[in-house]
């Protein structure tokens, strides 16, 4: 009998020992893939974590490669947006994203190519609008002129307009 309880508190103990083991590994797991996680450490993470996480995904927001004065026209932007932030706040957002997410020199993109980051990024498209303005491009092809684009159902051509000088169709 004491054989037999011994040899149950020891698989027991086992059992335990092994589930901690997996559990310690998914909760690493877990905060390696928090959002965020993969962008660099610095003044200004944490506002612009808590900030920009507020809509998008930080990668998404990090992926773009803007100057200076890109990332403050696009700050400027999700302030009209509604982003809510101090004046403090976002020169730290600012600050972090030109430091750790400078691009060389802006440039116009190309919506015959564009993924949706952009569109919604550079042209002010939501989400929805920038997902509609793909399907479009996939199911008709090239434009050649942003005038081509002025009748997709669901997209905002005004905005299209407006963005000329930062997107085209080359």
């Amino acid at each position: 009998m004491r054989v037999r309880l011994a040899g149950h508190l020891a698989l027991l103990v086992f059992v335990v020992g092994l589930v901690s083991a997996v559990l310690t590994a998914a909760v690493r797991q877990d905060a390696a893939a928090a959002p965020g996680a993969d962008m660099p450490d610095g003044p200004g993470k944490d506002v612009t974590l808590r900030v920009c996480g507020v809509c998008h995904q930080p990668d998404r927001t990090a992926s773009l490669r803007l100057t200076r004065d890109g990332w403050d026209e696009l700050i400027g932007e999700m302030v009209k947006r509604g982003a809510k932030l101090t004046d403090a706040e976002r020169a730290q957002v600012l600050d972090y994203l030109s430091t750790n997410f400078l691009g060389e020199a802006p440039h116009p993109i190309n919506l015959n190519t564009a993924p949706a980051i952009d569109l919604e990024a550079v042209i002010g498209l939501g989400r929805t609008e920038a997902g509609t303005f793909i399907a479009w491009r996939e199911k008709n092809g090239p434009c050649k002129t942003i005038n081509d684009l002025k009748n997709i159902a669901g997209v905002s051509f005004a905005k299209l307009d407006a963005a000329r000088d930062r997107a085209g169709c080359f």
